[in-house]
């Protein structure tokens, strides 16, 4: 309840740069908020304010937009989507997050990504064809995602092995 508190003050920075017109300062203060709230959410103890919660994160990506976020807010991004059943919206994000941590070479933050990205659309074609279609995907687009992963997977590897 304290941190959900604390993250209020964030909020009321990022009102009052966008007062100021200060639109860009506003959607960094933005982000850190979101962050902090997508913290808050997965800690065991925020079970209860749950709801509180997810309604201020809805706020805050309401007010962030298409902006660009960082690795570490998209990692607490694409299992929120995930948790709260917007699969497309988890996809997105995770192809984003790859965007971030690709850089120019194979490094194990990408491993680490791709090994989540896969674990999610294995899970997901376990999903009935309802709950796939209800998180704005079909069974189609599940496979194509994996399997576009499964390559980008396997070429950067490849580039690895012959740059090394």
């Amino acid at each position: 309840g304290k941190a959900l508190a604390a993250s209020d003050l964030l909020l009321a920075r990022v009102k009052v740069l966008q007062q100021e017109g200060q639109i860009q300062a506003g959607k960094a203060e933005a982000l850190k908020w979101l962050e902090l709230l997508l913290t808050i959410r997965k800690m065991e103890e925020s079970a209860d304010l749950r709801e509180e919660t997810e309604r201020r994160i809805e706020t805050a990506l309401e007010l962030i937009g298409r902006s660009g976020m960082e690795a570490s807010q998209l990692e607490l991004l694409v299992p929120y989507y995930d948790e709260t059943g917007r699969l497309a919206k988890a996809e997105d994000a995770l192809f984003h997050w790859i965007d971030e941590v690709k850089g120019d070479a194979w490094n194990e933050r990408l491993s680490r990504v791709l090994d989540i990205g896969m674990e999610m659309y294995e899970r997901w074609l376990t999903d009935s064809t309802l709950q796939l279609e209800d998180g704005g995907l079909s069974r189609e687009e599940v496979r194509q995602g994996m399997a576009e992963l499964a390559k980008f997977k396997s070429g950067a590897r490849r580039e690895e092995a012959d740059d090394g």
